[in-house]
């Protein structure tokens, strides 16, 4: 683990696993491991102090807030079968089931100091999307439950009948890692039509206690999905990792607030050989979303509103926005583009 304001470098190990690492979580705090055989593991970043749980399921996704974690794990990847949702007071080391969901989590939002937790669920087998909305308190007592339809706007949906599905529509979608940016929670999804992808913002905020919904005519290729790699660094910029076939390897960037796009190259360095034959690969055979399935994903994007940072198995090429932030890394050498 790198920091990158104090340039610190700490390594963390887990023998307690023989399965390899599914995800990971962070916070202030806290590192959270989430292993393929049901292990969880939690690091304390101050102590070192080490916490395990094992659960009957893989734990898909966790939430971080304070020194609370929530924790959802889908059964056997069954969306017809309840997802469990779990409170882990990391403080205590202890962990409570105060509930289950019944379709796909799409995004959650938990405030430790009013001891609430807001969950969003999404039906995708129903046409149009249904959506669920439920509200427990952090140790289990149900507040509120109720649902919605989400409506695509008028240029998806054919003109004639306005109640189908839009033309290549299917019971799918890819979505982004949720963002939390202070009261608001941010998650972007990708609607499937017309063999293009649409992206809608899914924006909870806890202060008021609404959902927004933002759609956006910004389609892209069904491949380019499935390498995408998108932070949302603010409820408004998002980057993606577009398709590695195209000569100049774009980055796009899009400013959702002022509806701009800007197509930006990626520059290897000169050390960044695995990731320059991954990218000449998939020049020279990327061309649909089955021929991608076969390339395994070479290049990752992290980030936050002050780095991006391109993580491959050559190592991590940092972006900064802030010139008033570029920290003093240890063993990091000049930007020397390849040839």
């Amino acid at each position: 683990m790198l920091d990158l304001e104090t340039g610190e470098m700490s390594t963390w190990t887990d023998e307690e696993s023989s399965t390899i690492l599914s995800e990971f979580f962070l916070s202030d705090r806290y590192l959270i491991i989430s292993w393929s055989d049901g292990l969880v593991t939690a690091w304390d970043l101050r102590n070192s102090e080490k916490r395990t749980k094992r659960f009957p399921f893989f734990v898909e996704k966790v939430g971080i807030e304070k020194d609370k974690a929530v924790l959802f794990h889908q059964r056997d990847g069954d969306s017809a079968i309840p997802s469990l949702v779990h409170i882990w007071d990391l403080s205590s080391d202890q962990v409570q089931t105060i509930g289950s969901l019944d379709y796909l989590v799409l995004l959650w939002h938990m405030d430790v100091d009013v001891n609430v937790l807001v969950t969003f669920e999404i039906a995708l087998r129903e046409y149009p999307p249904r959506v669920y909305k439920t509200k427990w308190t952090l140790t289990g007592q149900l507040l509120d439950r109720t649902c919605f339809d989400i409506m695509p706007p008028d240029w998806l949906l054919d003109e004639e009948d306005m109640s189908s599905p839009p033309s290549g529509y299917v019971q799918r979608t890819s979505w982004c890692a949720q963002r939390t940016l202070g009261h608001k929670t941010v998650q972007r999804l990708y609607f499937p039509a017309d063999d293009k992808y649409y992206m809608v913002d899914f924006i909870y905020d806890s202060a008021i206690d609404k959902l927004n919904l933002r759609w956006m005519d910004y389609s892209l290729p069904d491949y380019a999905i499935l390498l995408d790699h998108c932070p949302p660094l603010t409820t408004c910029m998002v980057y993606h990792w577009m398709d590695p076939s195209d000569p100049s390897d774009k980055l796009d960037v899009y400013d959702v607030a002022n509806d701009r796009r800007l197509l930006l190259p990626y520059q290897p360095d000169n050390r960044e050989v695995k990731i320059r034959e991954w990218l000449d690969k998939c020049a020279q055979g990327l061309g649909s979303r089955a021929e991608a399935s076969r390339l395994e994903i070479q290049l990752y994007l992290l980030g936050d509103r002050e780095t991006l940072c391109f993580v491959s198995g050559d190592g991590i090429q940092f972006w900064f926005f802030n010139p008033d932030f570029v920290p003093d890394l240890p063993d990091i050498t000049p930007f020397v583009a390849a040839q």
